[in-house]
């Protein structure tokens, strides 16, 4: 629940990456050390569906081609940045060069376009207008990705998985069930093989300080590598 994320991050002092969920504004507001990045993933998929209700002949040259291209350059540099092996610090300055001309073109673009209300194109331009200013967080900081997809891929198995938790039967069937997620997740993050770490930890909890059973202990790695 949303009260349960702003009791999560009540001392949060940081950058949240998110849609425009009507939550995520409030968690901000609640927490003047929260600043918000809207997603351009969430921003381009509109344009994107309205493009595929298109035939492929009459598709470029429309404002949709248009926005997703601008989005698309973005997301092109950003790739660049990671594949050259650029710091935080360096795709920043990357960042504050080499994309406010892009950004002048999407805002451009969304002020002169006209749209008729209701229509798929104006819920697609609302997003942008609504969102913009916040869209433009990550030239602050180059830890702060452009959208949230890292996060989407890690709740994935959560979304496959959803009718499984609805038959844990309890409230705390369904926590416990999300903290062996958490641990699962933890220790592939932390390059670890979670079967083997699991494994380990239920033969060991008994014996073992949990400090030394914590995903990221160092010793860990070495003895359950990620496959």
């Amino acid at each position: 629940s949303i009260g349960k994320t702003k009791e999560l991050l009540e001392k949060y002092n940081g950058y949240l990456i998110c849609d425009d969920y009507a939550g995520y504004k409030s968690i901000a507001n609640d927490n003047p050390n929260i600043k918000l990045q809207y997603c351009f993933s969430h921003a381009r998929r509109r344009f994107v569906d309205i493009l595929k209700s298109m035939k492929q002949e009459n598709r470029k040259g429309t404002i949709s081609y248009q926005m997703v291209s601008y989005i698309d350059q973005i997301f092109e540099m950003e790739r660049k940045y990671r594949k050259e092996g650029l710091t935080p610090n360096e795709i920043l300055e990357h960042r504050k060069t080499e994309h406010p001309p892009i950004l002048n073109k999407i805002e451009k673009l969304m002020k002169e376009t006209v749209t008729q209300p209701g229509t798929s194109l104006d819920r697609a331009m609302s997003y942008i207008r609504d969102n913009f200013v916040n869209m433009k967080t990550y030239l602050e900081s180059g830890y702060v990705e452009v959208s949230n997809n890292a996060a989407e891929r890690c709740v994935k198995p959560f979304v496959v998985l959803r009718k499984v938790f609805q038959t844990c039967g309890s409230y705390d069937g369904a926590s416990f069930t999300g903290d062996l997620f958490t641990l699962i997740r933890s220790a592939m993050i932390n390059g670890l093989d979670p079967q083997a770490y699991l494994e380990y930890c239920l033969c060991h909890y008994a014996d073992t300080p949990i400090e030394n059973l914590l995903p990221y202990h160092r010793e860990l790695k070495e003895k359950f590598p990620l496959k």
